[in-house]
């Protein structure tokens, strides 16, 4: 009896663990689905055009030395951090993985060459936060993880109001949705399944 009665709390634990996940993910995709309907409206003045200048390439190669980098910070906070520092290392290596194959999609269907590494500037952000552990780092990275988004949120309303390729526009419009919302959850110091920074 104390075997079964065991197993039937175990299970009720599952699902409430389970429920309060699929809670988090839904506010997640509304939050996604909103940004992406005010990122819509951004581009409703701009008329399509197929040209590729030197800023539409530059941008291309910006967002990929960015999400090679988040992508590498977000490994070095799941080493150096703590609670918060982990959940949103965590984010950002699934979700600028994701955009990462966006942008390389972007780029062979219009003929952009990419770089394959970080940026100097990046490697020197890097290298100065792994020398950081616990809540040290942990603030580190959240005041990088701010200004950083803000710096790439910049470019791409850029890309989105002057970039002259509509492919690349298009990309802008579908990335500035997940950067918006990387740079809230770093603002409001949490992650996209509910944790709070300590």
């Amino acid at each position: 009896m104390r075997y079964r009665t065991a197993s039937f709390l175990a299970g009720i634990a599952l699902i409430a663990v389970g429920s309060s996940v699929a809670t988090a993910q839904r506010k997640v995709i509304h939050s996604r689905y909103n940004l992406s309907i005010a990122s819509s409206a951004n581009m409703a003045h701009i008329h399509p055009t197929t040209g590729i200048t030197a800023r539409d390439r530059d941008f291309l190669r910006f967002m990929t030395q960015v999400d090679l980098s988040e992508i590498d910070l977000g490994k070095l906070a799941q080493r150096n951090g703590t609670g918060w520092a982990r959940g949103f290392g965590a984010d950002m290596r699934r979700e600028h993985k994701m955009n990462l194959a966006s942008v390389r999609k972007t780029a062979a269907q219009t003929g952009v060459y990419l770089p394959d590494g970080i940026s100097r500037s990046d490697k020197a952000a890097y290298d100065r936060l792994s020398r950081l552990r616990g809540s040290s780092f942990d603030a580190a990275y959240r005041q990088a993880m701010i200004a950083g988004h803000k710096q790439v949120l910049a470019k791409v309303e850029a890309e989105m109001r002057n970039g002259r390729n509509s492919r690349i526009r298009d990309y802008a419009v579908f990335t500035e949705t997940a950067i918006k919302l990387h740079l809230k959850l770093a603002e409001e110091g949490a992650t996209m399944m509910g944790t709070k920074a300590g």
